[in-house]
């Protein structure tokens, strides 16, 4: 069961316009984790889906999406655009101590990040289509550890900084359109840690160190569309 409540609010400037605040909470019974199994080792990593005792998330959020033409008249076909997310979760297992109390874990609830941030600029005019945006997500559980069984500890997703960018054009009378798109500019690296540490963020000197990392490249990708506009004729 999910019990689920926020406040919210709006405010819209002008047509297309809007700055928004909210705060957020979430209650949930027998939230399903992906830990790691017991039987694991070093040469053979196990997982199973589990489910927590339960977790509790609470959370602010901002919103914005403002026209720039209050600065200056040239800047009138830009929107900035942004979005900032702050959480904090934490899981109760289903375990007891030996005082018969339950055993809240102080970490996040799996999948689940401290932070998200989103910002970037659209430009728009009848002929052309932009837009840069900006994304990061913080620290996030990937892997649920068994540090008191199978040795292994928590494994966390590092933030990375992600950068794309597109742009379109209307050719052809307005029925064709040119499209570049390009993504993940910056190509940041995925990574992935120990948390022997136990806090929040990669804490090289306490004991974190990565697991595995990888980049996925950068990919552009260019388009043409054609609208045919065909049209059938009713008898």
């Amino acid at each position: 069961a999910i019990l689920n409540g926020d406040l919210r609010y709006e405010f819209y400037p002008r047509s297309g316009e809007v700055v928004s605040v909210g705060a957020l909470y979430k209650h949930f019974d027998d939230p399903i984790e992906l830990r790691m199994d017991p039987g694991s080792n070093s040469d053979r990593w196990l997982f199973t889906y589990a489910n927590a005792d339960k977790a509790t998330l609470l959370g602010a959020e901002f919103e914005i999406r403002k026209g720039l033409e209050f600065i200056s008249e040239g800047l009138k076909n830009f929107t900035f655009i942004g979005n900032a997310t702050v959480l904090d979760s934490k899981v109760t297992l289903s375990t007891t101590q030996a005082s018969g109390k339950e055993a809240a874990q102080d970490r996040p609830l799996y999948g689940q990040s401290p932070y998200l941030v989103n910002g970037g600029f659209q430009y728009t005019t009848p002929v052309w289509n932009a837009s840069l945006l900006y994304n990061r997500v913080g620290p996030r559980l990937y892997l649920v550890g068994d540090p008191n069984g199978a040795g292994f500890y928590d494994i966390y997703e590092k933030p990375r900084n992600l950068l794309d960018f597109q742009a379109s054009r209307k050719v052809l009378n307005g029925n064709g359109e040119l499209k570049l798109t390009v993504s993940d500019i910056l190509n940041n690296k995925f990574a992935f840690y120990d948390n022997p540490s136990g806090k929040a963020g990669y804490n090289f000197g306490q004991g974190d160190r990565i697991n595995y990392g990888y980049k996925q490249g950068t990919t552009v990708t260019i388009g043409f569309t054609y609208d045919f506009n065909l049209k059938t004729k009713s008898n």
